[in-house]
């Protein structure tokens, strides 16, 4: 496929754009977990359908479709993009939860250590590495926390996302890499369920169970649109132009809906091609360097959540601003840390089954 256009080459601002995903994230969960109400975070006051972490997690889910399609189809079989998709995300996760259950139970809980290790909920706590079977809390840890005793409320999202990698490897199985226009024809036609639930919302927000899923139809959908979205402009990369004015009007569309009932609708139709300018517009290109020390918006993700209950812990009247700021600084510590120590070392091995 020809790569010539507007988004070929490797210089992009993915790196500090997933960043600011993550960030995003943890802006809107420091109203809850402070006992503030969620819709306090200053975009929900702003747009009735928007919050800085709906956001982040939409730009997570197209930047994905995007790179994990780029992935998948310079992978060599089914073993080569399983493999490399295992390594990105259980080894940097397992460590995280390692931590939790050492640190968090010696510094954090209620219990004496000794009981706390032989708790089996202790021990359990590592079904969170399933990815599809979650345990929310770790006995007796974050016991007076005002939000609860939840350990980490951000892990949830990570279900979807390998549902996403599973159902990009049937669609090329299925041969829809080699008919193009099929990606097109099949986020088509999600869009259109999506207006379907729109007018007939009763079963939306259902939960069903495949095996060992507890998959949400809602997040389902919304999240796959967004993966679906970033694997078309991918497919069709060629194609596509940068223009202020188009970034604009998209711009303008997300905005324009975002206090009404179809603001999913203004975010599905304007969020891709302004992720997609801001990823390639060379006037932002300082951000390429975002990535120049690793690429910790993963281990971001997925530290930030207990790190800021366990700041509330401590400090139990800290404000939002306080804990956002102390919660970016040892997080990033800990997902440099997570990157040079787990996520890139273990990345060494991706090409296990590339020959």
């Amino acid at each position: 496929m020809n790569e010539q256009g507007a988004l070929s080459g490797r210089a992009n601002n993915f790196d500090a754009l997933r960043l600011l995903a993550a960030a995003a994230v943890i802006v809107t969960h420091c109203y809850p977990l402070t006992g503030r109400a969620e819709g306090l975070d200053p975009l929900s006051q702003k747009f009735y359908a928007y919050s800085f972490s709906f956001i982040g997690l939409r730009l997570f889910f197209f930047v994905s479709g995007f790179l994990i399609a780029q992935s998948l189809i310079r992978s060599n079989g089914i073993a080569d993009y399983a493999w490399k998709r295992f390594l990105r995300l259980i080894p940097g996760l397992v460590v995280a939860l390692t931590v939790c259950i050492v640190v968090l139970g010696l510094g954090f809980g209620s219990m004496p250590f000794k009981e706390y290790l032989s708790n089996a909920e202790t021990w359990s706590y590592y079904k969170n590495a399933t990815l599809f079977l979650l345990q929310w809390s770790l006995p007796g840890v974050f016991a007076t926390n005002v939000y609860g005793t939840v350990v980490n409320g951000s892990l949830w999202t990570l279900m979807y996302e390998v549902t996403c990698y599973i159902g990009l490897l049937g669609f090329s199985l299925g041969g829809g890499f080699k008919k193009r226009w099929f990606i097109a024809l099949v986020f088509a036609a999600a869009i259109t369920l999506r207006f379907y639930f729109y007018f007939y919302p009763k079963y939306y927000g259902a939960w069903y169970s495949v095996g060992i899923t507890n998959l949400n139809v809602k997040f389902t959908l919304d999240f796959g649109l967004y993966f679906l979205a970033g694997t078309l402009i991918y497919v069709y990369r060629e194609l596509i132009v940068l223009r202020w004015w188009l970034a604009a009007l998209s711009l303008g569309l997300f905005l324009g809906l975002g206090n009404s009932s179809w603001g999913d609708f203004g975010a599905y139709l304007g969020l891709p091609y302004l992720i997609i300018y801001l990823a390639y517009s060379s006037s932002l290109s300082i951000a390429n360097r975002a990535g120049r020390f690793g690429d910790f918006s993963y281990g971001l993700y997925i530290y930030a959540f207990p790190v800021q209950q366990a700041i509330i812990s401590l400090w139990p009247s800290v404000d939002v601003l306080s804990l956002f700021c102390t919660t970016i600084t040892v997080t990033l510590s800990l997902a440099y840390l997570s990157w040079h120590l787990v996520e890139k070392p273990m990345l060494g091995f991706k090409n296990y089954f590339a020959k």
